[in-house]
């Protein structure tokens, strides 16, 4: 008797529910696509995301004062480079690896060389048709200039709603998946990654 006394009750209470709200217009969905341009430069983004990049800026322009013209790379139009952003947590996973704690305290030359390879000499993406990556693995080469310079690029297939569709750089037991991916900046590509990218056979 007490359980067919709560099923009436529950059913009383859901029905009184439902009274009172309001019927819905129509069921039509209009979806609303996110513009992957930003029209501003690699480094202007930088700037209006120092939530994310301020490890950046400060790793760029202590490069600079030893290597003038590391800034431009950032700012430059002539050229279009893939940019491979380090957000703040992954300097911090550098800092810890090095075991150091400012940026400053790095030695200068292993960190221009890190912020070159963060860099693809080449406009690569996977923004509709037009786009160069894939689901396989392609090989590019970055700003680095040495024999460690390569980079493989391809785009996460994994059944995902977090991960599929975007980038994957030398894809290992690791899986270095962005975080962003295809920020269309005036002078190239940005994606963004929570720990540094190091090349691995």
């Amino acid at each position: 008797m007490k359980t067919i006394l709560k099923i009436t009750l529950a059913l009383l209470f859901g029905y009184n529910l439902t009274g009172c709200m309001p019927l819905q217009d129509n069921y039509e969905y209009v979806p609303v696509n996110a513009s992957p341009y930003i029209y501003m430069t690699a480094w202007e983004f930088i700037n209006t995301r120092q939530d994310v990049f301020s490890s950046l800026k400060e790793a760029i322009e202590y490069v600079e004062t030893a290597y003038p013209g590391t800034q431009a790379l950032y700012s430059q139009t002539e050229r279009k480079y893939t940019y491979m952003f380090m957000t703040n947590d992954a300097f911090k996973s550098l800092l810890g690896t090095h075991s150091l704690n400012t940026i400053q305290e790095m030695d200068v030359d292993l960190l221009h060389d890190i912020l070159l390879y963060h860099i693809v000499d080449g406009y690569y993406h996977s923004l509709s048709a037009e786009g160069n990556l894939s689901f396989d693995n392609i090989y590019v080469i970055t700003l680095l200039r040495s024999q460690d310079a390569v980079m493989s690029l391809k785009i996460n297939n994994y059944d995902g709603r977090t991960s599929y569709s975007r980038l994957v750089v030398n894809d290992d037991m690791t899986n270095n998946t962005a975080v962003s991916s295809n920020i269309v900046a005036t002078n190239g590509i940005i994606n963004s990654f929570n720990k540094p990218l190091i090349y691995t056979l």
